[in-house]
């Protein structure tokens, strides 16, 4: 057994040399352990090649104690894969501090419990490389395994279901030591309503040599009754170095426990997500929508490019988000932030609006999983915030900007120190208009006037109505040269005959003031009134 160590395995043929095993291990310090992660001194055989080297033996809560907590669990996984898996090489990486540094390093477990010689698992672990300390976390229940070993029971089954070998923590699991199973049957400490599912899955393992089942049952402990258990069950009998049904059981009830916990949790909220009159829905890390309730469904249903889908629940979130919105909502989780960019406190996203003000992002841990919102329909409350927003800054009649926008355009103008002029024009003679052909008529001048002054200055100029006939414009960089003549196109345009009054001619007085600096609002609109009646004043005395 020195020179080679030949073994057979369920799935497939497997031939280990000491060179192999060294080479797999990596050569350096090794280790072993029974069954029950209990150490054992470095078998004889493997002492016997250069290129292994005795580790020294410690207790399995020694050295889980150096390992950090947020890695505990994957050498749990690796402990029980390699527990399953005789002859395979199972590997895991996890951090560990020693004097006061952290270092990565790689485990290499590899169970050769059945290889007389060795009747061990072997494993060597390996330095990676130093890392920085990684950061402190508080741990929830659940979330890190225990500095413990999984509670497990390794069973070797004749025919008959008679235990022929049994190790590991049996008295945890059973209540008794593993001497008191051999040669009793095995289906006692399994709960009468899971005994017919293991006859079952037993009787199909006999007609399928080198077939493995694996169940989820329940065995009885004396003092703490019923727990769950995952159990693997491997048919073996043909192995000549193992001849036997071998079953290897792990304690699963916790797991159990926390999984049952999550689906009450989730039945909770799905029943209150169904019962509550919002469209809520739930998305992944990623922004996949995993849930959504029917109002989601009925909301959602309602923005065309969604109708084409049988449901909301799969689609990408910036699907549901409607053209150019899809931007608004925005998932950087592995960034330790969740933005939400939508209006006010919520993202009001949907078909045919316009995003408002950013929401800050809001920070929140790296390790969530998902986000939990919900969708209103709110297009009447802006389309309501629209209208009052218009009524507020706009003329009913004619749909210029009002005095409030024109106030707010010449103080920014003089803040800013931008060169703009304001021209000021009074329709002459409409209030006799007005009483003699009728409101009617005279409201039709004045939305054609509005129509022929936004058609006369550039788009970037504003047009404003601030009361009766009273018309001012601002405009932009305009030259002193140019004054003149835009005032004079303005003149023109406003004496145009307007068909849709019939016919009538009106004529305008005009006035224009260049903003200058240290002026003031009321200076730069007064100086323009100003020019205005200087004008009006000149065309009356021509009369």
């Amino acid at each position: 057994m020195a020179d080679a160590l030949v073994m057979e395995w369920v799935a497939g043929r497997r031939t280990w040399t000491l060179d192999t095993l060294i080479d797999e291990l990596g050569r350096g310090p090794a280790s072993c352990r029974d069954g029950s992660a209990r150490a054992l001194p470095l078998p004889t055989a493997l002492l016997a090649r250069p290129g292994l080297e005795p580790e020294p033996q410690e207790a399995w809560t020694e050295f889980f104690g150096r390992v950090y907590p947020g890695d505990r669990a994957e050498l749990s996984r690796a402990w029980r894969a390699t527990i399953a898996a005789p002859g395979e090489p199972v590997r895991a990486r996890f951090r560990e501090r020693r004097s006061f540094v952290w270092w990565e390093r790689e485990l290499v477990y590899i169970n050769l419990l059945d290889v007389r010689g060795i009747d061990a698992i072997v494993y060597s672990r390996r330095d990676v490389g130093a890392v920085q300390a990684p950061a402190e976390r508080n741990f929830a229940d659940g979330d890190v395994a225990t500095s413990s070993v999984p509670v497990w029971q390794l069973q070797h089954l004749n025919e008959l279901g008679e235990v022929l070998r049994c190790e590991g923590f049996t008295r945890e699991m059973l209540g008794v030591e593993p001497w008191e199973l051999l040669g009793k049957e095995s289906l006692s400490p399994i709960h009468p309503d899971d005994q017919a599912m293991v006859v079952s899955v037993w009787l199909d393992l006999l007609n399928e040599p080198g077939g493995t089942r694996t169940m989820t049952l329940r065995l009885h402990h004396p003092q703490t009754g019923y727990r769950w258990y995952e159990s693997m069950t491997t048919n073996r009998l043909l192995d000549p170095d193992v001849n036997a049904m071998v079953v290897i059981s792990y304690d699963i009830d916790d797991r159990r426990r926390k999984e049952s916990a999550i689906r009450a949790s989730e039945r909770q909220f799905r029943t209150l997500a169904e019962e509550i009159p919002v469209a809520v829905f739930r998305a992944d890390a990623q922004g996949r929508i995993t849930y959504a309730n029917d109002l989601f469904r009925i909301t959602v249903g309602e923005i065309d490019h969604l109708r084409a889908l049988p449901a909301a629940v799969g689609a990408w979130w910036d699907s549901v988000l409607a053209g150019d919105h899809s931007e608004e909502v925005v998932f950087e989780l592995g960034r330790r932030t969740l933005r939400l960019r939508g209006r006010a406190q919520r993202s009001d996203a949907e078909s045919e609006r316009d995003p408002g003000d950013d929401v800050p992002a809001i920070e929140v841990p790296a390790t969530i999983e998902a986000v939990i919102g919900s969708v209103e329909d709110v297009t009447a409350a802006v389309v309501r915030e629209r209208q009052l927003h218009e009524l507020a800054h706009s003329d009913p009649l004619t749909g210029l900007a009002n005095r409030r926008v024109l106030e707010q355009v010449i103080e920014s103008a003089l803040i800013d120190c931008d060169p703009i002029v304001v021209i000021a024009a009074d329709l002459d003679g409409f209030k006799a208009l007005n009483d003699d052909q009728g409101h009617h008529v005279g409201d039709l001048v004045l939305i054609e006037v509005a129509r022929r002054l936004r058609a006369t200055v550039r788009p970037d100029d504003l047009v404003t109505r601030i009361g009766g006939d009273e018309f001012v414009v601002v405009c932009r960089t305009v030259s002193d040269d140019s004054i003149d003549d835009l005032v004079d196109r303005v003149r023109f345009a406003i004496c145009e005959p307007i068909v849709e009054a019939g016919g009538v001619l009106i004529a305008a007085s005009i006035g224009s003031a260049r903003a200058r600096a240290h002026d003031d609002l009321f200076t730069v609109l007064r100086r323009a009134d100003e020019a205005m009646y200087d004008d009006k004043r000149r065309r009356n005395h021509r009369r």
